[in-house]
Protein backbone atom coordinates (compact mmCIF):
# COMPACT_ATOMS: atom_id res chain seq x y z
CA UNK A 1 0.00 0.00 0.00
CA UNK A 2 1.31 3.51 -0.96
CA UNK A 3 0.85 6.32 0.70
CA UNK A 4 0.45 9.60 -0.72
CA UNK A 5 1.17 12.64 1.01
CA UNK A 6 -0.49 15.40 -0.72
CA UNK A 7 -1.31 18.25 2.11
CA UNK A 8 1.04 21.05 2.74
CA UNK A 9 2.28 21.61 6.04
CA UNK A 10 -0.28 24.19 6.73
CA UNK A 11 -2.90 21.97 6.08
CA UNK A 12 -0.90 19.35 7.68
CA UNK A 13 -0.62 21.58 10.93
CA UNK A 14 -4.73 22.55 10.77
CA UNK A 15 -5.43 18.70 10.20
CA UNK A 16 -3.82 17.84 13.87
CA UNK A 17 -4.77 20.28 14.98
CA UNK A 18 -8.55 19.51 14.00
CA UNK A 19 -7.67 15.79 15.12
CA UNK A 20 -6.48 17.36 18.83
CA UNK A 21 -9.95 19.28 19.30
CA UNK A 22 -11.78 16.24 18.40
CA UNK A 23 -10.16 14.23 20.69
CA UNK A 24 -10.01 16.77 23.53
CA UNK A 25 -13.46 16.98 22.89
CA UNK A 26 -14.34 13.36 23.38
CA UNK A 27 -12.12 13.47 26.70
CA UNK A 28 -13.79 16.59 28.07
CA UNK A 29 -17.50 15.75 27.96
CA UNK A 30 -16.86 12.69 29.87
CA UNK A 31 -14.30 14.26 32.39
CA UNK A 32 -16.83 17.46 33.03
CA UNK A 33 -20.04 15.01 33.96
CA UNK A 34 -18.02 13.30 36.13
CA UNK A 35 -16.38 16.88 37.87
CA UNK A 36 -20.29 17.58 38.14
CA UNK A 37 -22.04 14.86 39.86
CA UNK A 38 -18.97 14.58 41.87
CA UNK A 39 -19.72 18.21 42.73
CA UNK A 40 -22.87 17.47 43.25
CA UNK A 41 -21.94 14.69 45.42
CA UNK A 42 -20.23 16.92 47.66
CA UNK A 43 -22.72 19.48 47.81
CA UNK A 44 -25.54 16.87 49.22
CA UNK A 45 -23.22 15.59 51.86
CA UNK A 46 -22.47 19.20 53.21
CA UNK A 47 -25.67 20.51 53.11
CA UNK A 48 -26.95 16.96 54.80
CA UNK A 49 -23.92 17.12 57.02
CA UNK A 50 -24.92 20.77 58.25
CA UNK A 51 -28.48 19.68 58.66
CA UNK A 52 -27.24 17.03 61.26
CA UNK A 53 -24.96 19.06 62.55
CA UNK A 54 -27.54 21.76 63.46
CA UNK A 55 -30.33 19.16 65.06
CA UNK A 56 -27.18 17.99 67.12
CA UNK A 57 -26.49 21.75 68.59
CA UNK A 58 -30.38 21.81 69.69
CA UNK A 59 -30.33 18.34 70.97
CA UNK A 60 -27.66 19.74 73.06
CA UNK A 61 -29.21 22.51 73.88
CA UNK A 62 -31.89 21.07 75.30
CA UNK A 63 -30.32 18.33 77.13
CA UNK A 64 -27.96 21.14 79.15
CA UNK A 65 -31.55 22.97 80.21
CA UNK A 66 -33.12 19.97 80.65
CA UNK A 67 -32.98 20.04 84.91
CA UNK A 68 -31.42 16.38 85.62
CA UNK A 69 -28.46 17.23 83.37
CA UNK A 70 -28.21 20.43 86.07
CA UNK A 71 -28.02 18.34 89.24
CA UNK A 72 -26.01 16.30 87.47
CA UNK A 73 -23.48 19.19 86.78
CA UNK A 74 -23.92 20.31 90.44
CA UNK A 75 -23.43 16.66 91.65
CA UNK A 76 -20.33 16.43 89.73
CA UNK A 77 -19.17 20.10 90.87
CA UNK A 78 -19.34 19.00 94.20
CA UNK A 79 -17.49 15.35 93.15
CA UNK A 80 -14.55 17.52 92.34
CA UNK A 81 -14.95 19.98 95.53
CA UNK A 82 -14.38 16.62 97.41
CA UNK A 83 -11.51 15.79 95.35
CA UNK A 84 -9.60 18.08 95.88
CA UNK A 85 -10.26 18.61 99.72
CA UNK A 86 -9.12 15.36 99.75
CA UNK A 87 -6.16 15.24 97.88
CA UNK A 88 -5.45 18.67 100.23
CA UNK A 89 -6.02 16.33 103.19
CA UNK A 90 -3.72 13.54 101.66
CA UNK A 91 -0.99 15.95 101.26
CA UNK A 92 -1.29 17.14 104.95
CA UNK A 93 -0.97 13.50 105.61
CA UNK A 94 2.01 13.08 104.12
CA UNK A 95 3.65 16.07 105.67
CA UNK A 96 3.01 14.68 109.12
CA UNK A 97 6.00 12.78 111.14
CA UNK A 98 4.51 9.96 113.15
CA UNK A 99 5.54 10.53 116.54
CA UNK A 100 5.04 7.18 118.10
CA UNK A 101 8.42 5.40 117.83
CA UNK A 102 10.19 8.62 119.58
CA UNK A 103 7.62 8.89 122.78
CA UNK A 104 7.81 5.18 123.25
CA UNK A 105 11.95 5.65 122.89
CA UNK A 106 11.90 8.44 125.02
CA UNK A 107 9.19 6.76 127.96
CA UNK A 108 11.73 4.19 127.95
CA UNK A 109 15.21 5.88 128.46
CA UNK A 110 13.29 8.48 131.38
CA UNK A 111 14.68 7.68 134.22
CA UNK A 112 12.28 6.81 137.09
CA UNK A 113 13.28 9.55 139.25
CA UNK A 114 12.68 12.56 136.33
CA UNK A 115 9.46 13.47 134.96
CA UNK A 116 8.35 15.23 131.72
CA UNK A 117 7.08 18.58 131.29
CA UNK A 118 6.81 20.01 128.30
CA UNK A 119 7.45 17.78 124.80
CA UNK A 120 7.71 20.67 121.52
CA UNK A 121 8.91 20.49 117.97
CA UNK A 122 9.71 23.46 115.74
CA UNK A 123 9.56 22.46 112.10
CA UNK A 124 11.53 25.31 111.53
CA UNK A 125 14.77 23.41 112.15
CA UNK A 126 13.37 20.00 113.02
CA UNK A 127 14.22 19.66 116.81
CA UNK A 128 12.56 18.77 119.49
CA UNK A 129 12.49 20.51 122.93
CA UNK A 130 12.29 18.39 126.03
CA UNK A 131 11.86 20.33 129.42
CA UNK A 132 11.40 18.13 132.72
CA UNK A 133 12.32 17.96 136.24
CA UNK A 134 14.67 15.19 137.66
CA UNK A 135 15.18 14.58 141.68
CA UNK A 136 18.89 14.49 141.06
CA UNK A 137 21.92 15.79 138.50
CA UNK A 138 22.60 11.85 137.90
CA UNK A 139 19.22 11.46 136.06
CA UNK A 140 19.86 13.82 133.95
CA UNK A 141 23.60 13.12 133.22
CA UNK A 142 21.32 9.29 132.76
CA UNK A 143 19.17 10.71 130.30
CA UNK A 144 21.43 12.80 128.36
CA UNK A 145 24.28 9.79 127.42
CA UNK A 146 20.66 7.96 126.84
CA UNK A 147 19.33 10.30 124.29
CA UNK A 148 22.99 10.78 122.74
CA UNK A 149 23.20 6.93 122.68
CA UNK A 150 19.78 6.15 120.98
CA UNK A 151 19.55 5.59 117.68
CA UNK A 152 16.49 7.88 116.96
CA UNK A 153 17.99 10.97 117.82
CA UNK A 154 20.86 13.34 116.88
CA UNK A 155 22.79 16.57 117.89
CA UNK A 156 21.40 16.38 121.55
CA UNK A 157 22.12 19.39 123.03
CA UNK A 158 22.46 20.13 127.24
CA UNK A 159 22.87 23.61 128.31
CA UNK A 160 24.99 24.30 131.42
CA UNK A 161 21.94 24.75 133.45
CA UNK A 162 20.71 21.18 133.71
CA UNK A 163 24.21 20.15 135.47
CA UNK A 164 24.88 23.55 138.08
CA UNK A 165 21.98 22.15 140.47
CA UNK A 166 22.40 18.84 142.62
CA UNK A 167 19.28 18.28 143.35
CA UNK A 168 15.52 19.72 142.22
CA UNK A 169 17.17 19.94 138.52
CA UNK A 170 15.07 21.63 136.07
CA UNK A 171 16.03 20.12 132.58
CA UNK A 172 16.08 21.05 129.29
CA UNK A 173 17.19 19.15 125.83
CA UNK A 174 17.18 19.92 122.18
CA UNK A 175 18.38 17.24 119.26
CA UNK A 176 16.71 16.31 115.84
CA UNK A 177 14.53 13.24 115.25
CA UNK A 178 15.61 10.62 113.08
CA UNK A 179 12.65 9.38 111.84
CA UNK A 180 11.17 8.21 108.69
CA UNK A 181 7.56 9.46 107.32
Amino acid sequence: MIKLNLLSPEEKKEARLINFIHWLAFLAIPISAFLIVFILFLLGSFFSLSIILKAQDVAILLQVNDSRTQELLQIEERIQKTNKILDQIYLKQNEMVSWTLALIEISEIMPTAARLNNFSYRKSDNSINLIGWAAERKDVLLLEESLKESSLFDQVNSPLSNVIKQENVDFSFTFKPILSR
